[in-house]
């Protein structure tokens, strides 16, 4: 068997520093994002209904209305919940 003789300097820091994220909230996280995806999704699918359409009725207008709203409720939680899943409080 062949040998070979290196030389290896090697250098790392002093401490390293690995941030903890919380696993509850940050599946709560996951679930307000995937709802925020699902509402979006439904929300844009609204849309296109009464721009395709010629005569919108209300109750396309009111479900927009309300996936819209859902989905931003849902984008902001997934974020507020995401944020305090990395800060470990």
């Amino acid at each position: 068997m062949a040998t070979v003789d290196t030389q290896l300097s090697l250098s790392a820091p002093v401490e390293i520093n690995i941030p903890l994220v919380r696993a509850d909230h940050l599946s709560t996280s996951n679930v307000f994002r995937i709802l925020f995806e699902m509402f979006l999704a439904i929300s844009s699918a609204l849309i296109s209904v009464i721009l395709s359409s010629n005569t919108a009725n209300k109750i396309h207008w009111a479900f927009f209305g309300v996936t819209s709203l859902s989905s931003f409720l849902f984008l902001a939680l997934s974020v507020w919940f995401s944020k305090r899943a990395r800060s470990g409080t």
